[in-house]
């Protein structure tokens, strides 16, 4: 059997974002994904600011593609 979760370990403490039924001895691997970064409101109201710069070193022939391929899109 395999679940895969997706929880939040704080100070310490997994924090559940569901409650699980298992009525059996399971064995459990734990992975840590990424930070959680808060920095207060503003990241809630703007997500995108993130991903500010992402793109900025991608080369002219990646550049190239994503623009036909948003053109591509407006034009269907």
């Amino acid at each position: 059997m395999l679940i895969i979760i997706e929880e939040i370990l704080e100070n310490g403490q997994i924090i559940l974002k569901e409650k699980l039924v298992i009525n059996q001895k399971v064995k459990v691997l734990i992975s840590f994904a990424e930070e959680i970064v808060q920095s207060g409101p503003a990241s809630i109201a703007s997500p995108s600011a993130l991903l500010r710069g992402a793109w900025k070193d991608i080369s002219k022939e990646d550049r190239e593609e994503i623009d036909s391929y948003f053109q591509n899109l407006r034009s269907d």
